[in-house]
């Protein structure tokens, strides 16, 4: 995907071509943004830890997140604490993938200028978009905030590779990687046990019965087992 320096989506009689440079350019001013439920855009993307596809993920949970640049301080905090909480994200199966539209070689250098400055050791891959194929598939650019650079967005892509979770931060906050963390953990306690988080919902916590999407499931939560005799008789 990257390694080629136009990109065309086929929508209808509209393409959309990106030429390679520092940014790109779209026709009739359209973002794709990926919506919940939706399959993740595919990508391959060269990073600092060799090239990632999303193929490479099936099977896992993916934190995505995009950043505004490298050597921007609160950027630098996000993937401070991101780090932090890389093995709690881990253990819920889940991996973590960071990109920005810097280059390779400023990637290097900024996870590098980490290490010696802030003793802070990046253990997951940041992906180079410097031809902004990656940002355009994922909306990760908010033209009227800042055309230049990516919003700070975040996708959690479930292991059967669909979106389950996107949000959008301004340039000048930061993102909570415990709230990320929450999340996931949420998102996979629905999966597993049918149970939905309720607000304020802390990991380790029981969830609540989620709603119900067909009248079985909802005779499946009531208490009047008579009822429940009497629909299921009437099935046969």
């Amino acid at each position: 995907m990257c390694q080629t320096h136009s990109h065309t989506h086929e929508h209808g009689e509209n393409n959309h071509n990106h030429p390679s440079g520092s940014h790109f350019e779209h026709q009739e001013g359209l973002i794709n943004i990926p919506r919940l439920g939706e399959a993740a855009p595919d990508f391959n993307v060269r990073t600092t830890m060799g090239w990632r596809s999303l193929a490479d993920y099936r099977g896992r949970w993916l934190v995505l997140f995009s950043y505004s640049g490298d050597f921007t301080p609160v950027s630098a905090t996000e993937l401070q604490a991101f780090a932090k909480y890389h093995d709690k994200i881990v253990a819920l199966g889940a991996d973590i993938l960071a990109v920005s539209m810097d280059s390779i070689n400023s990637h290097i250098a900024w996870v590098l200028s980490l290490h010696e400055k802030c003793g802070t050791t990046i253990p997951f891959p940041l992906a180079a978009d410097n031809e902004g194929i990656f940002s355009y598939d994922y909306g990760l650019i908010c033209e009227s905030e800042n055309a230049e650079q990516n919003a700070r967005c975040l996708f959690i892509i479930d292991d059967n590779q669909k979106i389950r979770y996107a949000s959008y931060y301004p340039a000048e906050v930061g993102r909570s990687a415990i709230e990320v963390l929450r999340v996931l953990a949420a998102l996979k306690n629905f999966s597993e046990n049918r149970q939905a988080a309720p607000a304020d919902w802390k990991i380790g916590q029981a969830g609540i019965v989620a709603s119900p999407q067909t009248v079985e499931e909802a005779l499946a939560t009531a208490q009047d087992d008579s009822y429940i005799d009497w629909y299921l008789s009437m099935k046969k």
